[in-house]
């Protein structure tokens, strides 16, 4: 059997692997609502969670628990959904209730309950998770080896994800599970 891989496909579909891979470790630290300080990230002592849908009104809530816990006003937000809540994301955004020049919306493939939706401030006005590539690889490593009578690529990509603080992030987990 013999397969033509041609042009860009290779690289393409390494960098789509990769990619993944990273959202995975980061955006799973949200989704699996790991812990934090020997507790939950999101929880009811924490004042970081609440149970809505996505709509302009639990937007507020969510920004409002934000702003208390920060003890400040945060002035430009990030949107983290799944795919499915696409549309409502767009008319929280579209509200008239909204500046929709600092609010951002990240779409994040590997987040998979439809339903859950999480606020949290822009990461460049106020840093909420640490991540950095062992040595500096910030590419993956590709290895070959020839072993016949095929090719064999190794890739490996060296990575760490941690959270550094909680009270620039707000999660709704709509059916209240993972507290």
């Amino acid at each position: 059997l013999s397969i033509e891989l041609g042009g860009d496909f290779l690289p393409k579909t390494m960098a789509r692997v990769f990619e993944r891979m990273l959202d995975k470790a980061v955006f799973g630290l949200l989704s699996n609502n790991e812990n934090f300080d020997s507790r939950p990230l999101f929880n009811r002592e924490r004042q970081n969670i609440i149970y809505e849908e996505l709509h302009v009104d639990y937007f507020f809530v969510a920004k409002k628990l934000i702003s208390r816990n920060m003890k400040a006003t945060p002035t430009k937000m990030l949107l983290v959904i799944p795919k499915a809540l696409e549309d409502q994301a767009v008319e929280v955004k579209e509200s008239s209730a909204i500046d929709k020049t600092n609010l951002g919306i990240l779409i994040v493939d590997s987040l998979e309950d439809p339903d859950n939706w999480y606020l949290m401030v822009e990461p460049n006005e106020y840093q909420a998770f640490r991540f950095n590539f062992l040595r500096d690889f910030d590419e993956p490593q590709i290895f070959i080896e020839m072993d016949a009578p095929a090719l064999v690529l190794k890739m490996r990509q060296t990575f760490g994800v941690e959270i550094l603080d909680w009270r620039s992030i707000c999660a709704s987990f709509k059916d209240g599970e993972k507290v």
